[in-house]
Formats: C-alpha cells, structure tokens, sequence
C-alpha cells in the first residue's frame, strides 16, 4: 500500500493524488512523483523523490528535495 502513491489522495486529508513524473521508473530510488494537495483555502502540488526501495521492508520518499522524508 504504502509504495503505491497513486493511492495515496485514499488516505491522505490533504493530499488528494499523486502520480509518477516517469511510469518507467515508478517505485524505484530515483523516482520522481508529483502530488496534488487541497484545502478549503489552498491548492498546491509537490514533487518528491524515492530514496529508499526496499521491497517488503522499507519504503521513503523526499518531498521537494529536502523538507520531509
């Protein structure tokens, strides 16, 4: 569940979709994704990176290079 970030707009109470920059490269460390997120009084989208891959143990994004992991 949590490697799939096309779900994640399902569980998140901001962020509303996410969908890979590159099919190609989807799930891999690398991997750009781009993410729409929405409240009542904004509206923005984020661009994160997978920095960590592994499958069945671990699996970690950066948003906007450096602000979250």
């Amino acid at each position: 569940m949590v490697s799939d970030i096309t779900r994640t707009g399902e569980w998140s109470p901001v962020c509303t979709s996410c969908w890979w920059d590159d099919e190609a490269e989807a799930g891999q460390v690398g991997a750009w994704f781009t993410g729409r997120n929405e409240l009542p009084h904004r509206t923005w989208e984020t661009r994160s990176v997978v920095v960590t891959a592994e499958y069945g143990r671990e699996f970690a994004w950066v948003v906007g290079g450096s602000f979250v992991r």
